[in-house]
């Protein structure tokens, strides 16, 4: 396995496992990251069993030879591990992880592994709001205990997603920047170079990002935000989201459409120029009850307003998803959505 390797050749170095690389400059690895696309519908699937493999090992050159370089791997491990202490991750779940993993990095691609769909602290559209997150506080802990101990070894290309979309009901903007305070101490005893990604509170939406607090001595981070808007088109006909009542709705590139683009993206640069720290845009996409002429002008201007404004990137999603880049079937790409986000 990866880890293995990689502990081997510590040991031919002379050096501990925590330490096989040097503090990462945060803007060096957000330019690594660059172009990507999510992986959801394999480690996600609410206790499903995962096959063997996880997928077909070739969809990873797939993704490397249409010009990606980074995937995010859509991870719900609280579907695979423990309910009460010590909450241990399902052993067999996480060795097919790590053979995600190591697919990724023998493409030559970077790797963020999300921490998706948590209960009751991240949001997945079908949380009780009169559930309290801190519940789960000493679960969510421990998980992150077990993965920073698990991937201490791996290579710096592979990076921690914290927390995907902070639930905007039942966490809110002080108790995430709480949380983060806690989590990050802790993953830093096995992981005191590797890049954090940390996502802004409130479903970790552009909006929110005014009101994150990452410690400052904390330097090798990268912010990430997600960007749906305007959700009655990219959502539209969505049985889970608010926005499926919408239907027929066009994105036609108009002067006022692209300026509210513009907008959002600049105000979350110009928070990232002077808090001094890179971002990266971790999902966004139009479903597929859209028009195609018109995802594939929602797309190409969001690919390209986050270039300009030097945010790397993960497009939502591979498959699975109802926002698909490949079809399955056909084994080959979505090509007008790939030619939108790699022109």
């Amino acid at each position: 396995m990866r880890s293995n390797r990689f502990l081997a050749l510590a040991a031919l170095a002379g050096l501990s496992a925590m330490a096989v690389f040097p503090q990462s400059d945060p803007f060096a690895q957000n330019r690594r990251l660059g172009r990507g696309i999510n992986i959801p519908g394999v480690f996600d699937r609410g206790g499903a069993t995962v096959p063997e493999p996880p997928m077909k090992p070739e969809y990873f050159r797939k993704i490397k030879d249409a010009g990606f370089t980074n995937v995010r791997l859509v991870i719900r491990w609280s579907s695979y591990s423990q309910q009460e202490p010590p909450f241990g991750i399902d052993a067999g779940f996480l060795k097919k992880v790590d053979w995600a993993v190591d697919q990724c990095i023998a493409q030559g691609l970077a790797v963020v592994l999300d921490f998706h769909y948590y209960p009751l602290i991240s949001f997945t559209g079908t949380e009780a709001s009169n559930e309290d997150p801190q519940k789960n506080r000493a679960r969510f802990l421990a998980l992150w205990q077990q993965l920073s101990e698990h991937y201490r070894s791996s290579p710096p290309e592979v990076m921690f997603g914290m927390l995907n979309e902070p639930s905007r009901q039942n966490l809110g903007a002080d108790a995430w920047n709480s949380l983060i305070a806690e989590t990050i101490p802790l993953i830093r005893r096995a992981n005191p170079n590797r890049t954090l990604l940390i996502q802004t509170a409130n479903g970790g939406g552009f909006g929110s990002i005014d009101d994150l607090r990452i410690p400052g001595n904390e330097r090798s981070t990268i912010v990430e935000v997600h960007y749906y808007d305007p959700g009655r088109f990219t959502h539209q006909q969505a049985s889970w989201s608010s926005n499926r009542i919408y239907k027929d709705i066009h994105w036609t590139a108009s002067e006022e459409e692209r300026a509210a683009v513009d907008a959002a993206f600049a105000k979350v640069a110009a928070w990232s120029e002077k808090n001094n720290r890179p971002l990266y845009l971790g999902e966004f996409g139009a479903y597929q009850a859209a028009d195609m002429p018109s995802r594939v002008r929602w797309t190409d201007y969001v690919v390209r307003t986050a270039g300009k404004n030097a945010m790397s990137w993960s497009y939502w999603g591979f498959w699975r998803c109802g926002f698909d880049a490949f079809d399955a079937r056909a084994e080959n790409w979505t090509k007008p959505l790939l030619k939108a986000l790699l022109p």
